[in-house]
C-alpha cells in the first residue's frame, strides 16, 4: 500500500493525503497493526469488531508496549463492538479499552463503545456512521 498503490492513486487520481483504514473483525487487528507499525500511513483507524483476544490477547500487549513508548501519534482510532457479541469478544475488546484508557495522551484521539443491539455481523454496518461522524470531527479540530 505505501510504496506502491498510495503513490499510484496519488499520481493518477485527485486523491487527499488523509488517509483512514477499517476493518472489521480480523480485519481490525490488521488496522491496529497498522497503528504499530506505520502510525503515520493512517490519520483515522476504525476497528469493528476486533477480535482482540487471539492469540491470548497479543495485539493488547503490543499496543500497551507501543503507547507507554509512542507519544506523538496524532492520529485518530474509532473502536465498536455489538452488545450481543459473544463473551470472548466483549472481554479482548474491554481489555483494550482499559490500555488505551491507561495510557490517554493528547496526541491519540479515541473512542470506544458497544454497539445497541448488535452481533458479529451487523456491528460495522450499524456503528460506522457513528465512527465517521466522530472522524469528521476530529477532523475540524486538527485541519
Amino acid at each position: 500500500m505505501e510504496n506502491e498503490l498510495f503513490p499510484f492513486v496519488e499520481q493518477n487520481y485527485s486523491a487527499s493525503k488523509t488517509r483512514s483504514l477499517a476493518g472489521n473483525s480480523r480485519g481490525g487487528l490488521l488496522v491496529m497493526y497498522s497503528l504499530l507499525y506505520k502510525p503515520d500511513l493512517f490519520k483515522g483507524r476504525f476497528c469493528f469488531s476486533p477480535a482482540f483476544w487471539r492469540e491470548d490477547n497479543l495485539i493488547i500487549k503490543k499496543v500497551s508496549d507501543f503507547l507507554h513508548t509512542n507519544e506523538n501519534l496524532n492520529s485518530f482510532l474509532y473502536l465498536s463492538m455489538g452488545d450481543k457479541e459473544n463473551e470472548k469478544m466483549k472481554n479482548g475488546f474491554n481489555e483494550m479499552t482499559k490500555i488505551l484508557s491507561k495510557n490517554e495522551n493528547d496526541q491519540l484521539v479515541w473512542y470506544s463503545e458497544f454497539t445497541k443491539n448488535a452481533d458479529h455481523q451487523n456491528n460495522a454496518e450499524i456503528s460506522a456512521s457513528v465512527g465517521i461522524g466522530k472522524w469528521a470531527e476530529y477532523l475540524k479540530r486538527v485541519e
